[in-house]
């Protein structure tokens, strides 16, 4: 299948680029300085990533990690024994506000929402 080569057009005057030719530069104010050059190629394209190797549940080697308290054993529980240190964290409900009002700050990320 072949590509379609991306073009852009970069000024002549002040090096502003723009996907599509104008006769003025939007950035510049500066008239026919645009010219066209083929933009520069993407590290990577969709579906360029290199296939994992799929495994079983029982080969995956399970690593014990220090999990932090994060003062609510239900929270702690469902988290698995506590907050893993770097990890991120949606919280959502009831349990989001008591975890704010408990302004404890850990080496992780905790996003809180609620609908009213």
């Amino acid at each position: 299948m072949a590509t379609k080569s991306k073009t852009i057009f970069v000024c002549t005057n002040c090096e502003h680029t723009t996907p599509r030719w104008q006769g003025k530069c939007p950035h510049c104010g500066e008239w026919n300085t645009l010219q066209e050059q083929s933009a520069p190629s993407t590290s990577r394209t969709v579906g360029s990533a290199r296939p994992g190797q799929a495994k079983r549940l029982s080969e995956v080697e399970i690593k014990d990690v220090d999990r932090i308290s994060s003062g609510l054993g239900e929270l702690d529980e469902v988290l698995g024994g506590g907050i893993v240190p770097g990890s991120l964290i949606l919280l959502g409900g009831v349990v989001c506000s008591q975890f704010v009002h408990t302004k404890i700050v850990f080496d992780f990320v905790a996003i809180c929402f609620s609908i009213p």
